[in-house]
């Protein structure tokens, strides 16, 4: 049997030189982030996210290729670690990469923490460095609907069957709509997964992390994150984001861009409920109640 990925996780840290004591879990939901205490080192093991990509340490390979360029050109992200080689690297069959350890606010308002105002305006920013990277380096926004249907195939037979019949339909539709936006123009570096929770506050900066849903596309996909989320009022933050950039997002399309959002949020949610049987009372109701929707 292969380690756990915090072991996975300790074992690399150790094999790479560095004096692991304790480690201490960050996370432990799509993937289960390790500080390799005490060295200023984070691993990011690809655990959930493993079950829905065939390759996960293509997804970190490339998030670590465009952090690292954002960051040497100014972009307020954060970089892979440059104590040790960042990876991707194969731990005992998990795909890791390394990440420097942030000093949070111990009472977690480094997280999640910023108003929608100062998101929208930090995402307005990430986009003018991330317009210069070479499209090429990232998948489109059909990788990223492959991936919430692989969700619903290995961990959605928990669900009733009439749930998980609209959520198949719903990834045909989504699918479709991928399909037309990637054969698009105005594609661009886009961060993928830009909600609050990836904004990090440190010292009243704001910097982003986790863009291992890296894709090209159009900004209004990462608006659709934005304006999506739960934790902050969505709006406020495209207005924002408008604000800052001059650029009116197309409604339609946004519009379009956030059905798409809703269906992958349902998917993956759905998968880390298979495994994680104490989360179905949340996810079940919700994804019932996304159906009925439709």
């Amino acid at each position: 049997m292969r380690a756990s990925p915090v072991g996975a996780a300790v074992a690399l840290g150790r094999r790479l030189g560095l004096p692991v004591g304790e480690p201490v879990v960050l996370s432990d939901l799509a993937n289960t982030v390790v500080h390799l205490a005490p060295t200023p080192v984070v691993a990011r093991v690809a655990a959930f996210t493993a079950l829905a990509r065939p390759h996960p340490e293509q997804a970190l390979g490339r998030e670590v290729a465009l952090s690292r360029w954002l960051a040497d050109r100014g972009a307020a992200v954060l970089p892979p670690t440059a104590v040790v080689d960042p990876g991707p690297h194969d731990a005992d069959g998990w795909a890791v990469s390394l990440w420097p350890h942030l000093p949070l606010p111990a009472d977690g308002s480094g997280v999640a923490g910023a108003a929608p105002e100062l998101v929208g305006m930090a995402l307005a920013a990430l986009h003018e460095v991330a317009a210069g990277y070479p499209a090429e380096e990232l998948p489109g926004l059909a990788e990223t609907v492959a991936d919430a249907g692989r969700c619903l195939e290995v961990g959605g037979d928990w669900l009733p069957a009439d749930v998980l019949a609209a959520l198949a339909e719903g990834h045909e539709e989504a699918a479709a709509t991928a399909a037309a936006v990637d054969a698009g123009s105005g594609r661009r570096a886009l961060h993928g997964d830009a909600h609050p929770g990836n904004l990090l506050l440190l010292g009243g900066a704001a910097i982003w992390c986790d863009l291992e849903e890296a894709v090209t596309g159009p900004v209004e996909w990462d608006l659709a994150v934005v304006r999506r989320s739960r934790r902050h009022d969505g709006e406020a933050a495209v207005r924002a984001y408008t604000a800052a950039t001059g650029v009116r997002p197309d409604a339609e399309l946004l519009d379009s861009l956030q059905r798409l959002r809703d269906w992958q949020a349902q998917a993956w949610t759905v998968l880390y409920a298979s495994v994680r049987p104490a989360l179905r009372e949340q996810v079940g109701p919700d994804a019932a109640e996304w159906a009925s929707r439709r």
